[in-house]
């Protein structure tokens, strides 16, 4: 996960970087699953993967 958001902090800039650093208000799945379960940060990926990167949306 770590190399994943260091890549698309490169690709999309500062301004995306930020937001990744909020990952409190970002809710993270892997392959469906929460990163959380997989080790978090330190979770590895292969190339077969599919991450969703989700702001938490709250409303009522």
């Amino acid at each position: 996960m770590k190399g994943l958001f260091e890549s698309l902090s490169t690709r999309y800039g500062e301004a995306f970087a930020n937001e990744l650093r909020r990952i409190e208000g970002l809710i993270v799945f892997v392959n469906g699953r929460d990163y959380k379960t997989l080790g978090g940060l330190d979770a590895l990926l292969s190339e077969s993967d599919t991450v969703a990167i989700l702001p938490v949306v709250t409303g009522g």
